[in-house]
């Protein structure tokens, strides 16, 4: 035997109450919101037109969007299905549904924006009545923190020793190169290989460039096969930039990185010493405080944030 499942026929519809749980989140939206004034409500909407559909009462959109929000549903639409299926939800806007349209429009309204500055002031009233806060302490807070605690975010020592050895291979590489091309450098080829090493070869490869530009302004605008002094200035200028943008800051970031380490294996990009250490945009320190009024005394906390 099997239940009936005709579709269509005429049946005696039974109306049975919609009930929710006692401690149910729909209860808790209910009250608040029967609480505010129903002129504040109406202020915010435009039911004063005499022609027309009359306008969906305020508090009861309010209603929907707040449990809408509530479980995550930020969509028109989805409030919309949740009113046709959600059980606290019919129980909430007495079985009525509103398209999405009347629900986004709501939202996006410029006096809903007002209202709910003033449903702040209502719910922050609501709040000290059930004693959840008190106005005794008004609390402040900057605190600006970033999570970042993947693999990546760490330095580690064996790498920026195994890049740092590659990049003094490379200067000393650019060393022999120099010397093929005639270019003498001021210093031996392992002085080089540290930082103020590259410093005097780019202060001196600069001044080599200085006076081949002194040499070619010397020369015909013509000559037949191309001039040398452009030629080896090009060679050199091209040095000068790996050098400037490429070996220098690189061999800055491991000394720094090694300064660092210590005794450590390795350490968090998000270490505080390190921090302090920069000055790049990408990764400056900033202070915030918060402030904390209690009674009639005022208590200043440092946060410090990146």
């Amino acid at each position: 035997m099997y239940q009936n499942c005709t579709t269509g026929q005429l049946q005696l519809a039974l109306q049975y109450e919609l009930k929710v749980a006692s401690d149910h989140i729909v209860n808790l939206i209910n009250d608040f919101v029967n609480s505010i004034p129903n002129e504040v409500l109406l202020d915010a909407g435009d039911h004063n037109k005499k022609t027309g559909r009359p306008a969906a009462h305020l508090g009861i959109l309010l209603k929907a969007i707040l449990y809408g929000y509530s479980r995550r549903q930020f969509s028109g639409r989805k409030i919309e299905l949740m009113m046709q299926k959600n059980l606290p939800m019919m129980w909430l806007v007495q079985q009525q549904t509103f398209s999405y349209h009347t629900i986004n429009s709501f939202i996006t309204s410029e006096k809903t924006a007002q209202l709910l500055k003033r449903i702040f002031i209502q719910f922050t009233g609501k709040l000290h009545e059930l004693g959840l806060i008190s106005q005794d302490a008004l609390f402040i807070d900057g605190t600006k923190i970033e999570a970042d605690a993947n693999k990546y975010s760490f330095v580690w020592r064996r790498s920026t020793e195994k890049h740092q050895a590659k990049i003094e291979e490379h200067v000393g590489e650019l060393y022999d190169e120099l010397v093929e091309n005639n270019i003498k450098p001021t210093i031996e080829k392992e002085e080089a290989k540290i930082i103020q090493g590259v410093e005097t070869i780019i202060d001196q490869l600069e001044k080599e460039v200085d006076q081949l530009d002194r040499m070619i302004e010397n020369e015909p605008k013509i000559i037949k096969g191309g001039s040398q002094n452009k030629q080896k200035r090009r060679r050199i200028k091209k040095y000068v930039r790996k050098l400037k943008e490429d070996y220098l800051p690189r061999l800055k970031k491991y000394r720094e990185q090694m300064a660092t380490f210590g005794d450590r294996k390795s350490y968090a990009k998000m270490d505080i010493c390190l921090i302090q250490n920069l000055e790049s945009s990408k990764c400056k320190l900033e202070s915030f405080f918060t402030v904390a009024k209690i009674a009639d005394s005022v208590v200043f906390r440092p946060v410090i944030t990146k």
